[in-house]
């Protein structure tokens, strides 16, 4: 997935490899503060030097990067995202992944539990 700006006038999320049951765009609110569909990605990805990785959370406005985080400080998001990649408990080794999100946002605040759209993960 990657981050794409169309004509439209909306910030948008791209999604490069499409599965059958994904959209290849997915176009958030048309600023922050307003009413809809809010998305955002997770993505925790290794550093170039194979040493560590970097965890990554964006939005297309403030409202997809608030759901993001609110999904990782909870236990039951961390649970949610772990099924959606197909973990099962404590893994010896990194699990580099993208998660794309959703959440319904009202007057500028996440009102709903995000949902995952579409997940990706990265063997380096």
């Amino acid at each position: 997935m990657a981050l794409s700006g169309p004509d439209s006038g909306f910030n948008c999320f791209q999604n490069l490899h499409p599965t059958a049951t994904e959209q290849k765009i997915y176009c958030g609110l048309p600023n922050t503060g307003s009413s809809g569909d809010a998305f955002a990605t997770i993505s925790l990805l290794p550093l170039p030097n194979g040493h560590g990785g970097v965890l990554i959370l964006q939005g297309l406005q403030q409202e997809g990067t608030q759901a993001a985080g609110l999904m990782l400080a909870d236990a039951k998001g961390r649970e949610q995202l772990q099924q959606a990649l197909g973990i099962s408990g404590a893994s010896t080794q990194p699990v580099y992944f993208e998660a794309l999100i959703r959440t319904k946002s009202m007057d500028g605040v996440p009102m709903a539990t995000p949902t995952i759209v579409a997940t990706r993960l990265y063997h380096p």
